[in-house]
C-alpha cells in the first residue's frame, strides 16, 4: 500500500467521522502513577497561601483545561466555568478570500499560508465546517503540517469529535514527542471518551515535561476526582494551588474536593481563601455559611 493511499485513507476517515488511530510513539517515556503520586504527595499538606487573583486560568496557546464551576471575580463579574475553556492564538485579519474550488495541490506550496490564515479566521469565527475543509486541504498537500494538525485537532475538541481529536493529537506526538500541551489536549480527548486510565497517563506525561504549571496538576486531579480517588485528587489540587496561588479555579477545585472528602475544616479555610480574593463570590459565601452552621 503506497504512502499516498494511506494518507488519503486517513483524511477520508476523518472527514467521514471514522477514526484511524495513529501508532503511539514507542520510545515515548511515561511516568507511572505511583511515581507521580509520590511527587505530588510531597505537597499534600500545603497551606493555601494568600495572594491576589490571577486574570486567567489558562496556560498555553490552543491548550484546554476543564473548568470546574462558576465563580465571581472581585468586580462582581460572573464566569461560567462548567464547560471547556480555551485560549487560542489571535487570528490574522481576513485580507483575502480562499478560492472556492481550488485544491491545495493546485494552489501549490506558496498558497498553504493563505489557506492556513483563512482557516484560522474561520475557526475564530466558529465556522467549523468551512475551517475543517481548509485544514483537510492543507493536510492533503502536507500530511504532517504541524499547525494544521494542531488547529484541526483543536477544532475537533471544540465540536466534541473526541475520537478524531485523539487521532490527530497522537499524530502530533510523532512530530513533537515532548510537547506538554499536546499531551494535555490528548488527555482531554481521552477524558471526554471516559478513557480514564489513558487520560491519567497523558496528563502525567504533560507534568513530566512541564512540572511547573499548575494547570497540569489540576487536569490530572479532575480525572482522579471523577474516578473517586479523592486523596490523589487533593494532592494534585494542592500542588496546582501551590504553583498558582492566585487561581480561583484551582482554589475551587481544592475546596470542593475537600468538602467531598469530608475535610470540613480545611474546606472552610479554602472557601475563605476564595473570598479573600473574590469578596463578591456568592457560592463561596454560601459554603462558608453552611460550614459555620455545622460548627466548623
Amino acid at each position: 500500500m503506497s504512502t499516498t493511499f494511506f494518507i488519503w485513507l486517513l483524511l477520508l476517515s476523518l472527514a467521514a467521522g471514522g477514526g484511524i488511530f495513529v501508532r503511539r510513539r514507542k520510545e515515548q517515556r511515561k511516568l507511572t502513577r505511583q511515581k507521580i503520586q509520590e511527587a505530588l504527595a510531597q505537597n499534600k499538606n500545603t497551606v493555601v497561601p494568600k495572594a491576589a487573583v490571577k486574570s486567567t486560568t489558562h496556560t498555553a496557546v490552543d491548550e484546554v483545561i476543564i473548568a470546574h464551576r462558576e465563580y465571581t471575580d472581585a468586580s462582581g463579574t460572573k464566569f461560567a466555568t462548567d464547560q471547556i475553556t480555551v485560549v487560542q492564538s489571535t487570528p490574522e485579519e481576513d485580507s483575502f478570500a480562499a478560492p472556492a474550488q481550488e485544491s491545495a495541490k493546485e494552489a501549490g506550496k506558496n498558497d498553504l499560508k493563505a489557506f492556513l490564515n483563512r482557516a484560522e479566521i474561520l475557526l475564530a469565527r466558529n465556522d467549523f465546517q468551512e475551517a475543517e475543509k481548509l485544514f483537510i486541504k492543507i493536510l492533503a498537500f502536507e500530511p504532517d503540517h504541524p499547525v494544521a494538525l494542531q488547529k484541526l485537532a483543536y477544532l475537533y475538541l471544540q465540536t466534541e469529535f473526541y475520537p478524531k481529536a485523539e487521532t490527530l493529537y497522537r499524530q502530533l506526538l510523532e512530530i513533537s514527542p515532548k510537547n506538554p500541551a499536546v499531551y494535555t489536549n490528548l488527555g482531554l480527548a481521552l477524558f471526554q471518551q471516559k478513557k480514564f486510565a489513558e487520560a491519567i497517563e497523558a496528563y502525567e506525561t504533560a507534568i513530566e515535561f512541564d512540572p511547573e504549571r499548575g494547570a497540569r496538576y489540576a487536569n490530572l486531579g479532575q480525572v482522579f476526582f471523577v474516578i473517586k480517588d479523592l486523596e490523589a485528587a487533593l494532592a494534585c489540587f494542592r500542588t496546582a494551588v501551590e504553583k498558582d496561588p492566585r487561581n480561583l479555579n484551582f482554589l475551587y477545585l481544592l475546596a470542593d474536593t475537600l468538602l467531598e472528602a469530608k475535610h470540613f475544616v480545611e474546606a472552610k479555610k479554602a472557601y475563605e481563601r476564595i473570598l479573600d480574593l473574590s469578596p463578591y463570590d456568592e457560592a463561596a459565601k454560601e459554603e462558608v455559611r453552611r460550614l459555620q452552621a455545622l460548627g466548623f
